[in-house]
């Protein structure tokens, strides 16, 4: 079964540095790129091809919820995890609204993420051998 390919996204080098240390370490996950800004990893998606990007929501040159809305307009887009220090029911509003996949708070990050990314590649107790590489959305 091929691994699950993850785009980490974070303006905090340290952030992406302990959330790659800690994703690396799951099993069936690869983690494929790093861009610490929203518009590097608009430009990185058509070259890498995750099929999963942890979004942070707060960054400087585009917030998250911005970057996420435009990659899920995509023709061939990714699933999104939004990752946000914030735990307010409007960040959560905000994340469904660009129809972010998932939406996981920092201070529940290692608790959660693991569970989240399970449960969005899991198909009857298993992690799907046939999920798409990508899914088609309509503009």
């Amino acid at each position: 079964m091929a691994p699950i390919r993850i785009l980490l996204v974070d303006d905090n080098t340290t952030i992406l540095n302990c959330v790659e240390n800690y994703v690396s370490r799951l099993p069936n996950v690869e983690v494929v790129g790093r861009a610490q800004s929203a518009r590097q990893a608009i430009q990185l998606i058509p070259q890498l091809c995750p099929d999963l990007v942890l979004m942070d929501i707060t960054m400087p040159d585009m917030n998250g919820l911005e970057a996420t809305r435009q990659i899920k307009r995509l023709t061939v887009s990714p699933r999104v995890i939004m990752l946000s220090i914030h735990d307010q029911a409007e960040y959560r509003d905000a994340a469904d609204a660009v129809h972010a996949d998932a939406y996981v708070c920092k201070s529940e990050l290692f608790p959660q993420l693991s569970l989240t990314i399970q449960k969005l590649f899991r198909t009857h107790g298993i992690l799907s051998a046939d999920r798409p590489r990508h899914r088609q959305h309509q503009p």
